[in-house]
């Protein structure tokens, strides 16, 4: 696979050019920025969340970690990180641990970390562990202009 179907389509949906980027397999977001020696902060990882009104992720950059109790203040939810089992039926067509950040083409809402607004270019999992997604700033922002966004994470 090169990239699942359901980002596939959402991608063309919004009109956005395709450019993946080819590398060995690697386990984590982190590792595949790593490999492809590219920027931590152009490296956008998902980190899925629920509550009791369901799922939503959040995009972060790489070398981040999620603060959690932020995103709560900003979204008013009590949501926790979902549970690996949980991500195989929700991102049926990805490999475990290659999951987009971008859960708009899974149906769900993405709160994106305002650090992510000072890259020229953006590299997403592409659903398997070899294949990034490349985006210009344009094409991420269009992308993510109608998603919520904030102060989400802390620097590792």
């Amino acid at each position: 696979m090169s990239m699942s179907p359901t980002l596939a389509t959402f991608i063309e949906s919004k009109h956005i050019p395709v450019h993946l980027l080819h590398h060995k397999p690697t386990e984590t977001s982190f590792d595949s920025a790593t490999t492809c020696h590219l920027a931590m902060k152009s490296m956008v990882k998902g980190v899925v969340l629920e509550d009791e009104l369901g799922f939503m992720m959040a995009a972060l950059p790489a070398d981040s970690r999620l603060d959690l109790d932020q995103v709560r203040r900003y979204t008013g939810r009590k949501l926790n990180i979902a549970d690996e089992y949980q991500l195989v039926d929700l991102f049926r067509d990805c490999e475990i641990g290659a999951i987009p950040a971008l859960g708009q083409a899974y149906g769900m809402t993405t709160l994106w970390d305002e650090q992510l607004a000072f890259s020229a270019k953006y590299f997403i999992e592409a659903g398997d562990h070899e294949n990034l997604l490349e985006l210009s700033h344009i094409d991420f922002m269009e992308l993510m202009k109608t998603m919520p966004h904030g102060q989400i994470s802390l620097i590792h």
